[in-house]
C-alpha cells in the first residue's frame, strides 16, 4: 500500500501558493468574500457557517484572517 509523505506534500511554498490563490486582491489577508468564494463553490457549504468560522479566527475583529 502506498503512503503519502505529508512533509513533502505540505510545504511552506505550497501553502503560500494556495494562500496567494485564495487572496485574490493581494492584500495579504483573507476576507470573508475570498473565503466564501473557495468554500461555497456549491450548495454544500452554508455562507453563514463561513461567517462563524471567520468570527472565531478573526482575533483583531477586522473581518479578515
Amino acid at each position: 500500500m502506498a503512503t503519502i509523505d505529508e512533509a513533502k506534500l505540505v510545504t511552506p511554498e505550497r501553502l503560500r501558493t494556495v494562500f496567494n490563490h485564495i487572496d485574490t486582491d493581494g492584500s495579504g489577508s483573507l476576507s470573508a468574500d475570498e473565503i466564501k468564494a473557495i468554500l461555497c463553490f456549491d450548495d454544500d457549504f452554508d455562507p453563514y457557517e463561513v461567517d462563524k468560522i471567520i468570527k472565531q479566527a478573526d482575533t483583531n475583529n477586522d473581518g479578515e484572517i
